[in-house]
C-alpha cells in the first residue's frame, strides 16, 4: 500500500507539473497567439542564421569556392564568391534582426501577460473566503504577487525564447549533422543523449530544492511581515535579539536551500561543455582517420575536408545550445515552482454568493415607489426580489430583524458555536458578553458571512440570510472594529470609503455626529489630509472616531461595534461612547465589549461559554438571575 501511495504521488506531481507548464503556454497563446507565432518563426529564423556558419566554413569555402581535386593546384572561383558573401552576410543580418526582434515581441507578450496575472490574482484574492486568510500568512500571499510572478517574468521573457532557440537550433543541427555524414552523426547523437540522460538526473534532485527555495521565501517574508506589524511588542517585550535569531535561522534555512539548489543547477553546464569537448576530440579524430584510411583520395564514406570542417564546426557548437537548455533547466524549475504557487491561489474556490435577494433603497414617488441611489441620505431600505409567479420584483421593507435559529458552527473539527438561539427585534441593541473564544466574535462573523453555518438558521428580516446577495448582505451592515483599519488615503476618503460619491456635507454631518470635527481642525489640510501607515499619526481614540464616521456615512440599517472602546482611555472612551451611542438611534446594533459599563442598557444581553448562551436577558434581570454576570457585574463594582 505504501509503494502504491508513493506512485500515485510521484503521478499526481507529474501531471501538475505537466498542467502548470500547459498553462504557462497556454497564458502566453492567450496574450497574442500571432505575435507568439510571429515570435516562434523569427526565432527559427534566427536559430537558421547561427547554423549557416558552421556550413558556410566548411561546406561553401571548401567545397563549392575551392573546388578539391587530385591537381596539387586549386582554381578559386571569383563568380560564386561574391554572391555567396553577398547572400551570407545579408542572411545573418536578417537572422540578427530576427532575433533583436523576437526578443522585443516575447517582452511585450511578457509584460501583457504579468500586469494581467497580477490583476487576476489580486481580484481572485479579494474573492475568497475569509478562511482562507485565517491560515495563510500574509507575506506568502505577498510572496505571489512579487518573487512568483517575477520568475515567470524571468520564464517568459528570457529562458522561454533562448530555451525554444537552443532547442530548434539542436534538432536542425542534428538534421544538417545526418545530411552531412550519418556515421559521424550517430556519434553525436549518443553524446548528445548523454548530456540529456545527465541534465535530467541532476535537475531531478535540484526540483525539489528549487520548490523548496520558493517556499523558504514565502515562509521569510510571511515571519519579516508579521515582526515589523508587531515591532512595539518586540521592542516592550526586548524580543529585538530573540527575532532576528528567528529570522537568521529561516535565512540560513533559504540559503542552504538556495545553495543546493543552485549548485545541482550549476553543475550541467560544465558537465555538457565537457561532454562536448570529448565529443568534439571524438568525431575529429575519427572523422580524420576515415580520410587518412580511405582509398580514394580523401573521400571516405562520403567524407571530404570540406564536409569534415563542417562537421567538426557542429561539433564544436551543438553543446552550446544543449547546454543553454540544461543551463536553463534551473530557470525554468524555478519558474513552474512559481507558477504552481501562483496557480494553486487562482484554484482556490471563491466564496459562495449563491442569494438572489439585493438590498436597495426606495422612494415613493406619485403613489409608487420607485428605486433611487444607495447613497442618498432619503428613501427607505428594502429587499427586491424577482417572484417567479408574477414575473416582477417584489419589495420588503428592511426592518432590521436578526434571528438565530439553533446555529452551530465547527472551526478545524471543533464546534465553536453550539445550538445558538436568540432573537433581535429592530432597533434593539444585543450585547454579547463572555471570556475570550466564548463565541462572541464567531456569532458576528456568520452574521456577515465569513463564514458558514453547519445546521441551523439565521434569520434577516424573516429571510434565510443563504438568501440573500452577499453584497448586498453586507451593505446592510456597518462595522466598526476594535483596531479599525484606516488607508493611505485622504481623511475624506477614509470616512467615505466604498461610496461611489463624496457628499460634502454628509461628510461634515458625520464627522460632527463623530465628534471628530475639533480633532480634525488641528490637522494642516482637515479633510484633505493624507494618511500614512494606516494613520499612524493620529491616536488610537482619533482613528476610532474616525471609523464610527466611516459607518456613519455608509448609513447601514444594522451596527456592529467589536469592543470599540477597549483600546482608549477612560477620557476618549467618554467621547466614542458618546458618538456610539448617536450612531446606534433607531439602529439594530451587536455590541461586544470587555467593559460591562458600555452595555448595562442593552435590550438583550447574551452570555457566552464555551460557545453556548448560558445566560440571556436585560441587565437588571441578569443581576436577578445572581448567575455568571452577576459575578462579573460585582467584580467591575469591587474594582
Amino acid at each position: 500500500m505504501k509503494l502504491q501511495t508513493k506512485s500515485n504521488n510521484k503521478k499526481h506531481l507529474d501531471n501538475s507539473k505537466k498542467s502548470t507548464f500547459k498553462r504557462l503556454f497556454g497564458l502566453l497563446w492567450n496574450a497574442n497567439k500571432y505575435q507568439l507565432m510571429l515570435a516562434i518563426f523569427l526565432i527559427v529564423l534566427a536559430a537558421l542564421g547561427t547554423l549557416y556558419i558552421q556550413i558556410f566554413i566548411g561546406k561553401v569555402i571548401i567545397g563549392y569556392l575551392l573546388n578539391e581535386g587530385k591537381e596539387t593546384a586549386h582554381t578559386f572561383n571569383y563568380n560564386n564568391f561574391h554572391w555567396i558573401i553577398t547572400g551570407s552576410v545579408l542572411f545573418l543580418l536578417i537572422s540578427i534582426l530576427s532575433s533583436f526582434i523576437a526578443t522585443r515581441i516575447m517582452i511585450t507578450i511578457t509584460y501583457k501577460i504579468m500586469a494581467k496575472l497580477r490583476i487576476d490574482l489580486y481580484k481572485h484574492v479579494q474573492k475568497l473566503p475569509v478562511k482562507f486568510f485565517d491560515i495563510n500568512l500574509k507575506g506568502k500571499l505577498i510572496s505571489n504577487f512579487t518573487s512568483d510572478v517575477d520568475t515567470l517574468r524571468q520564464f517568459l521573457s528570457k529562458t522561454f525564447p533562448i530555451a525554444f532557440q537552443s532547442l530548434t537550433t539542436l534538432l536542425i543541427s542534428i538534421a544538417v549533422m545526418f545530411w552531412l555524414n550519418w556515421m559521424l552523426s550517430l556519434i553525436m547523437v549518443g553524446f548528445i543523449l548523454l548530456i540529456l540522460v545527465c541534465s535530467i538526473v541532476i535537475s531531478k534532485f535540484s526540483r525539489k530544492f528549487f520548490r523548496l527555495k520558493q517556499k523558504s521565501i514565502g515562509d521569510l517574508n510571511g515571519y519579516a511581515e508579521e515582526m515589523i506589524s508587531g515591532i512595539k511588542t518586540i521592542k516592550i517585550f526586548n524580543q529585538q535579539e530573540n527575532s532576528a535569531n528567528a529570522y537568521s535561522d529561516l535565512n540560513k534555512k533559504l540559503a542552504k536551500v538556495n545553495f543546493k539548489s543552485e549548485f545541482l543547477a550549476n553543475v550541467i553546464w560544465p558537465v555538457s561543455q565537457n561532454i562536448g569537448n570529448i565529443a568534439y576530440a571524438t568525431v575529429t579524430i575519427t572523422g580524420g582517420l576515415m580520410i587518412f584510411y580511405s582509398q580514394d583520395n580523401g573521400v571516405a564514406f562520403g567524407l571530404t575536408v570540406g564536409i569534415l570542417i563542417s562537421f567538426t564546426q557542429f561539433a564544436r557548437s551543438f553543446s552550446g545550445p544543449v547546454s543553454s537548455m540544461t543551463q536553463n533547466v534551473n530557470s525554468i524549475i524555478l519558474a513552474l515552482a512559481g507558477a504552481r504557487r501562483v496557480f494553486e491561489v487562482l484554484d482556490q474556490k471563491p466564496e459562495t454568493n449563491e442569494g438572489k435577494i439585493q438590498l436597495v433603497k426606495l422612494i415613493k414617488s406619485h403613489g409608487k415607489f420607485k428605486e433611487i441611489k444607495m447613497n442618498l441620505n432619503v428613501g427607505e431600505y428594502a429587499w427586491k426580489w424577482f417572484n417567479p409567479i408574477t414575473r416582477q420584483n417584489q419589495y420588503t421593507f428592511l426592518k432590521g430583524e436578526i434571528e438565530f435559529k439553533n446555529v452551530w458552527f465547527k472551526y478545524h473539527d471543533t464546534y465553536t458555536l453550539k445550538d445558538i438561539s436568540f432573537k433581535a427585534n429592530a432597533g434593539q441593541k444585543i450585547a454579547l458578553v463572555g471570556a475570550t473564544g466564548a463565541g462572541k466574535t464567531t456569532i458576528i462573523n456568520l452574521l456577515c458571512r465569513f463564514y458558514e453555518i453547519e445546521k441551523g438558521q439565521i434569520l434577516y428580516d424573516g429571510i434565510d440570510i443563504k438568501n440573500i446577495n452577499k453584497k448586498a448582505l453586507r451593505k446592510s451592515l456597518g462595522y466598526v472594529l476594535q483596531d479599525p483599519y484606516l488607508f493611505s488615503d485622504t481623511v475624506s476618503n477614509n470616512i467615505a470609503y466604498g461610496s461611489d460619491e463624496i457628499d460634502d456635507d454628509t461628510l461634515k454631518m458625520v464627522a460632527e455626529a463623530a465628534n471628530l470635527e475639533s480633532h480634525l481642525a488641528k490637522l494642516d489640510s482637515k479633510y484633505d489630509t493624507v494618511l500614512t501607515n494606516s494613520g499612524s499619526s493620529l491616536s488610537q481614540g482619533q482613528k476610532q472616531l474616525l471609523s464610527i464616521a466611516r459607518v456613519n456615512y455608509k448609513n447601514p440599517p444594522v451596527l456592529i461595534l467589536d469592543e470599540a472602546t477597549s483600546n482608549v482611555d477612560t477620557h476618549t472612551e467618554a467621547i466614542v461612547e458618546k458618538a456610539m451611542q448617536k450612531l446606534t438611534e433607531n439602529r439594530t446594533s451587536f455590541i461586544i465589549a470587555h467593559r460591562l459599563s458600555t452595555i448595562v442598557k442593552s435590550d438583550l444581553i447574551l452570555v457566552l461559554e464555551n460557545g453556548q448562551i448560558i445566560e440571556s436577558g436585560s441587565h437588571a434581570d441578569l443581576l436577578k438571575q445572581q448567575g455568571y454576570y452577576y459575578q462579573l457585574w460585582q467584580s467591575v463594582k469591587a474594582n
